[in-house]
């Protein structure tokens, strides 16, 4: 399953997470020692029970949404999708 983003998310830096306010609505433990403490280093930008890629980076929300490009059916010109509908 894929989630795009709005762009209104926190940043993450994964030297110093807070895990009391995970990504912004729910907490998080992310070093899943069963306690949410406020500064963990976690690698947390890769699929539950592979291996990480044993770097510590600042991960950015982007907007995804605003920055697709849809191909519509019957033209030739490609169109940015803001949000869920077309502009």
């Amino acid at each position: 399953m894929n989630f795009y983003s709005f762009g209104t998310r926190i940043d993450l830096d994964e030297t110093c997470l807070d895990e009391t306010v995970g990504v912004g609505e729910d907490p998080i433990d992310w070093n899943r020692d069963g306690v949410f403490d406020t500064c963990v280093v976690a690698d947390i930008n890769h699929p539950a029970g592979s291996p990480g890629d044993g770097r510590f980076d600042p991960l950015l929300d982007y907007d995804d949404y605003s920055n697709l490009y849809l191909a519509v059916a019957g033209r030739s010109r490609y169109r940015t999708c803001r949000g869920r509908s077309f502009r």
